[in-house]
């Protein structure tokens, strides 16, 4: 299996072209050059629009203070950034902050195991406790017409896909507690008190060749000729990260 990354940005926005420039040249964690490239070209609408209503845009980051991304936010955008203090899927201590327009939540909730996990052997099914606990305080947080976004590697990518198909384990990084679908992303965020606006998936950080891509492509397709009830299309959102954006239900 071959995989090659890239550490530049998509440069999708010409009006970002500042910003691409400061993450290519600051980033010191390359791989995710092109993940921060693609995280602000979708935030920005958002950015502006809080701009417009407010003459600022307050943002939160939780879980990566001094984080790259954020400075370019500063730094390139002149928005006002704010940090969480400690892993809020244990204690929610948001409400200590200046409220946020916008929440980042970049490559985070993967990383989050259950609460109390090992107490007892029930415990030692996976139940989402700490990601569902985390989200519910974000939502407490949350102003009317605040957003958050989430991005967070994507389990039903044609990487792990091809990670399976040759005997290798699925997850985009095998440490991480739980990776997740865009379905259960989805249904934790509904279950939380959030309403989802958009989401999608982008090619991030590496990938295979293109013939293990298109081999992959043709087995999905081949699923689909032979399904006559599902007519959704397979091959929509196998890129390896989601990108999601959600608002507080009201």
């Amino acid at each position: 299996m071959s995989y090659f990354s890239d550490s530049t940005c998509d440069r999708q926005n010409p009006d970002l072209n500042k910003f691409y420039d400061y993450l290519e040249k600051h980033n010191n964690q390359k791989w995710h050059t092109r993940r921060m490239g693609y995280s602000i070209d979708y935030i920005y609408p958002f950015i502006k629009d809080f701009f417009k209503k407010n003459k600022k845009c307050v943002i939160l980051d939780l879980g990566n203070a001094e984080y790259i991304f954020t400075k370019a936010l500063k730094d390139i955008l002149n928005c006002e950034i704010l940090f969480s203090k400690n892993n809020i899927s244990y204690k929610n201590e948001l409400n200590d902050n200046k409220s946020a327009d916008i929440i980042l939540c970049m490559e985070v909730i993967e990383h989050l195991p259950d609460i109390n996990t090992y107490q007892n052997m029930e415990g030692q099914i996976f139940k989402y406790t700490g990601m569902k606990q985390m989200l519910e305080n974000i939502v407490n947080y949350m102003k009317d017409e605040s957003i958050l976004f989430i991005t967070t590697p994507n389990l039903c990518s044609y990487r792990c896909i091809g990670n399976l198909l040759n005997n290798i384990h699925p997850f985009n990084w095998i440490p991480h507690p739980r990776e997740l679908t865009i379905e259960e992303l989805n249904n934790l965020c509904e279950e939380s008190g959030l309403e989802i606006i958009s989401y999608c998936t982008k090619r991030s950080w590496t990938w295979l060749s293109e013939h293990e891509t298109n081999l992959i492509k043709d087995l999905i397709n081949n699923k689909n000729r032979k399904s006559s009830k599902d007519k959704k299309n397979l091959n929509e959102n196998r890129e390896d990260n989601i990108f999601h954006i959600s608002k507080k239900k009201i």
